[in-house]
């Protein structure tokens, strides 16, 4: 070794020397790596410092690592940080949590590629957890799922967001614009993921990030549930009201409360009653929930019976009031009144907590518009949506369907037909 000339120079924690066979008596390039911080599960960073005395400049320079010893640039775990000589900056990136990793820094010049002294560090942990039990995926309906999970550690940095990715493809992550965010730390949690595709299989990820990186949990797939209904072509009334309409089982429905101010005639329909006129009334007529025309436009209008049995028409030409029959064809259609309601409603802030139940397979919609009784007192905003019927009982009374915050039900109950309720329309 004597009888070759290599300087070897040890600068700080990571100097060294290397030079050609050729420039021996020409050029000295000394290279010094950085020592590797801010080391986390999936990262770290690095870099180092470039010398030379003269003769080639330096083309190229970075640093390469690999989980086996004395990495080399053929590897494209590598980074390319400008050339010359003085310092750099490097980004170690993939990396795998709790792995031990070799680096080098190097740099290339006319002459060949020259190295440093290998170093060494190991990745941090990541946080651990499972998806839990063999329900971890429920309640899937043909547009939504819920899913449960238990992150059993935190890896040694606590977990500062937590969550669920999915994708249709496998393997989903954070970087995707599909993913819920459930909170922060360890222990039990669950997540509703929405606006899925019918009849489509997905693959779902819990995630838990720290700041040693993201990791990941067992993946699920499921396949979400055939759509119960077909957009529809949707309806406009006489005032020049536009609504949604969704066909479940062939049968068209509006999936917006009725607003109308006119019979399909165009007449007007009786409104601003004083509180005994409103009760003394066997007229139609409509009053809107607390007298605020804000709640019209989220909730539409509240009817008495006696606006849905005029013959002038409260729906638009081609449609009608549903029957009581109609409300059960509904409902059976949707499995029977006792989960009828939770298919029905809206997944909507307009609804109050909780909601139970709520999936809208149905595409239907409902809302909490409240309801008006006969002495026009008003009640249930946000908690109660009820819906008249066409058919009568007794005199006095109809038939009438409701749903409630706190019930996947569907409710039939009878209604004095002073007091008004909102109105869906079914196509003829």
């Amino acid at each position: 070794m004597n009888s070759r000339f290599f300087s070897i120079c040890i600068v700080a924690v990571f100097v060294f020397s290397a030079c050609s066979k050729k420039e021996t008596d020409e050029t000295v390039i000394t290279i010094e790596a950085s020592s590797i911080t801010d080391i986390t599960g999936i990262s770290a960073t690095g870099g180092g410092t470039v010398n030379t005395n003269g003769g080639s400049p330096i083309l190229k320079r970075g640093i390469c690592w690999a989980t086996t010893a004395n990495p080399d640039t053929n590897r494209t775990t590598k980074t390319m940080d400008g050339s010359g000589t003085g310092s750099f900056n490097s980004t170690l990136t993939q990396l795998t949590a709790e792995t031990k990793y070799f680096v080098r820094a190097y740099a290339v010049t006319s002459k060949g590629i020259f190295y440093s002294i290998q170093k060494s560090f190991t990745t941090s942990p990541l946080a651990a957890f499972e998806l839990t039990g063999a329900d971890s995926v429920s309640a899937i309906t043909s547009t939504s799922a819920t899913i449960v999970a238990t992150i059993l550690t935190d890896g040694g940095k606590p977990v500062t967001m937590r969550g669920f990715c999915w994708d249709i493809n496998p393997k989903p992550t954070v970087d995707g614009t599909t993913k819920t965010e459930n909170g922060n730390g360890t222990g039990f949690y669950s997540g509703a993921i929405t606006d899925l595709t019918p009849n489509t299989v997905y693959y779902v990820r819990g995630y838990a990030t720290t700041a040693n990186g993201t990791s990941y949990g067992p993946e699920r797939t499921f396949k979400t549930k055939t759509n119960l209904f077909i957009a529809g072509n949707g309806v406009s009334d006489v005032n020049g009201n536009l609504y949604s309409t969704v066909i479940i089982n062939g049968k068209e429905w509006m999936k917006e409360n009725l607003r109308t101010s006119l019979y399909s005639t165009a007449k007007p329909i009786l409104t601003g009653l004083s509180t005994s006129a409103w009760a003394a009334s066997t007229a139609g007529a409509y009053i809107v929930y607390d007298n605020n025309d804000d709640n019209a436009l989220s909730f539409g209008n509240l009817y008495n019976w006696y606006a849905v049995a005029d013959p002038k028409g409260l729906c638009p030409t081609g449609w009608k009031v549903p029957s009581d029959t109609d409300w059960e064809n509904l409902e059976n259609t949707l499995g029977g009144a006792i989960i009828a309601g939770g298919k029905l409603k809206a997944v909507s802030e307009l609804w109050s907590s909780p909601n139970a139940g709520a999936t809208n397979e149905s595409g239907f919609s409902a809302l909490p518009g409240g309801k008006c009784n006969a002495e026009a007192n008003f009640d249930s905003l946000g908690i109660y949506g009820s819906f008249w019927s066409s058919t009568s009982y007794e005199t006095k009374t109809a038939w009438t369907r409701g749903i409630g915050n706190g019930s996947s039900r569907s409710y039939r109950s009878l209604q004095q037909k002073a007091s008004g309720h909102s109105i869906r329309c079914i196509k003829n």
